[in-house]
């Protein structure tokens, strides 16, 4: 018996930005733990590097 192929189609009335915008909330909701972590991490390495300038005598 040959398989059928199976199509979908999705119908969505949103805008294509207000799609992204969705989308951006729903990963950002899902990985938020992972999301905080890295922008902990970021920022941390930031006030590192400022304090390392401000040893070397850069202004920060």
């Amino acid at each position: 018996m040959k398989r059928r192929k199976l199509n979908y189609i999705f119908h969505n009335p949103n805008t294509l930005e207000a799609t992204a915008d969705y989308i951006l909330k729903l990963f950002l909701e899902v990985n938020a733990s992972k999301v905080e972590a890295v922008i902990r991490k970021a920022s941390g390495e930031i006030e590192n590097d400022n304090a390392i300038r401000y040893e070397e005598g850069y202004p920060a």
